[in-house]
């Protein structure tokens, strides 16, 4: 699984780091304290843990970004370049368009813990701002916009089984989503992760729609995008 510390240059003598561009600088403070908040909560990352991590003085992590505020606007910047990053997907298929958005999203929270202690405890209210807070809430509507809209159009083009509707769907989707953020361990290799999304994805599938699973051909193009993925992270 990617962390954030694998993309740090190595430390040198006196287990510094050689000086790095601005921009990506402040890109691997945000990734650390990511990694933090996602072991220790929001009230306990600090600058000295930072610059520990990656090699620096605590000063240095303030040269970049002069706050703790800075500190957690700049993880959100990161939050939403990662959870964002090719959104929406394209299919005209608004089921398999949906599919590739969920394991998308369950991948990428799910590997970062971070992502879900940032968007999802009620401590940012306190160690943010007011504006941290709107934009977090922002994140999540854009995704249940977009998971309606999926299942609004699934719904007018007879794809939900009989007796669903876009609303009831919906909301079957977001809390398989959040179920599995939180129940999965800290630390799973990206194969597991992609096999269990995958296998969650198409039990949803089986409940929700109507031709899909196993043995469509729906189910099909699922299983060749899982042995795709699995033979490039092979190679």
């Amino acid at each position: 699984m990617e962390s954030a510390g694998q993309a740090f240059p190595p430390a040198g003598p006196g287990g510094r780091t050689a000086r790095q561009p601005g921009m990506l600088r402040k890109q691997q403070i945000a990734d650390v304290a990511l990694e933090i908040i996602g072991l220790h909560g929001l009230h306990h990352f600090t600058a000295k843990e930072i610059g520990r991590k990656l090699g620096i003085s605590d000063a240095a992590v303030f040269r970049h970004l002069p706050s703790k505020k800075a500190v957690i606007r700049a993880a959100i910047d990161r939050v939403e370049q990662l959870l964002f990053e090719g959104f929406p997907p394209e299919d005209s298929d608004p089921v398999a368009r949906l599919g590739r958005f969920f394991c998308q999203r369950a991948r990428t929270i799910a590997g970062r813990p971070g992502f879900a202690r940032l968007m999802f405890s009620e401590d940012l209210a306190y160690v943010g701002e007011q504006q941290d807070c709107e934009r977090i809430q922002g994140f999540k509507r854009r995704s249940a916009a977009f998971v309606r809209g999926c299942l609004s159009e699934a719904r007018a083009r007879d794809m939900l089984l009989a007796g669903i509707g876009a609303e009831e769907a919906s909301l079957l989707v977001m809390g398989a989503l959040m179920a599995f953020l939180f129940a999965r361990p800290n630390a799973e290799s990206d194969s597991r992760l992609q096999r269990d999304t995958e296998r969650l994805w198409r039990t949803l599938e089986v409940v929700l729609f109507r031709n899909r699973g196993p043995g469509t051909a729906a189910g099909s193009r699922i299983t060749a995008r899982r042995n795709g993925y699995e033979r490039t992270h092979r190679e």
